[in-house]
């Protein structure tokens, strides 16, 4: 069974038979929702939360660092550049027995609190078919420019779904995508359908990590990877890597990744085999 925990205005858990498996923080206090908590099934936790480092990096985030000159990813780069993603409502809510998921709207405004773009969010928690200590984590993400043409521009490459792994993980870390690639060199800035990023855990984790993967119905599909390894552990599904995305008023942008949540390093073929079963998956967004 995996059930709802929130605390309204604030956070929303989604909670398995055997804990919290991830926290989405989207009070007006933050300045932007993003799941700040992502944990293993046996309930240890792989993102950092506001490192010291990076301290707009809030576990995992699906956001922009220059989308039409303003910035959604970083924080207090001035009034004039900084912006905020805000949560306005919850739209519809699933919990069954082996899966729940939600869905959201979000405005993207622009620092005068013009709206930019509209976001419709899905998220969604079920168990990895198969695969005893593994879980998948579907996001859905619908944004659609309002009055005015929208650019989500490059560089930086590293915008989309990116997540900042627990400190340990970049220690002898496992990077892998589908094209066999590994490590940094291997894999950052190659597009693929999935990348695996697998490492350490303190205090007496074990191995661990998360699968990437992205969803065929994508238009920039194979997605490039952003990984890096030795200044820090982090990975991201970046669609606009190498090209940035126009939308014109009123046009509408979807994009569907799936993280796999699982103990141990799992092989190639066991990645393969969960992103074929999230190819058949269809978006949590209805209509």
């Amino acid at each position: 069974m995996v059930r709802f925990q929130e605390e309204s205005g604030s956070y929303l858990d989604l909670v398995g038979p055997r804990g919290i498996l991830v926290r989405f923080t989207y009070g007006l206090d933050v300045p932007k929702p993003t799941w700040t908590h992502l944990y293993t099934l046996s309930g240890d936790l792989l993102t950092l939360h506001r490192p010291f480092d990076h301290l707009h990096h809030r576990g995992m985030m699906l956001t922009w660092s220059d989308v039409n000159g303003f910035n959604f990813w970083e924080e207090n780069r001035g009034p004039e550049v900084s912006a905020r993603i805000v949560w306005r409502r919850w739209l519809e809510r699933f919990a069954g027995r082996d899966e729940a998921w939600v869905a959201a709207e979000l405005d993207w405004p622009d620092p005068t609190g013009r709206p930019l773009l509209r976001q419709r969010l899905g998220f969604g928690a079920s168990p990895m078919r198969g695969s005893d200590g593994a879980w998948l984590f579907q996001v859905d993400a619908v944004f659609e420019a309002l009055d005015r043409s929208v650019s989500f521009r490059t560089p930086p490459v590293y915008n989309g779904l990116g997540l900042r792994l627990a400190r340990s993980m970049n220690v002898k870390a496992r990077i892998l995508n589908s094209l066999g690639g590994l490590g940094e060199e291997g894999t950052r800035g190659i597009p693929a359908a999935w990348c695996d990023y697998s490492g350490h855990l303190d205090d007496g984790g074990g191995e661990a990590g998360v699968t990437v993967i992205s969803h065929p119905r994508n238009d920039r599909h194979p997605v490039a990877f952003h990984t890096l390894s030795k200044q820090m552990a982090f990975i991201s599904a970046a669609p606009t890597y190498a090209e940035g995305r126009e939308l014109a008023p009123g046009q509408a942008w979807p994009l569907s990744y799936a993280v796999v949540v699982h103990a141990g390093t799992p092989s190639a073929e066991t990645c393969a085999a969960w992103a074929a079963d999230f190819s058949r998956r269809e978006s949590l967004l209805r209509g």
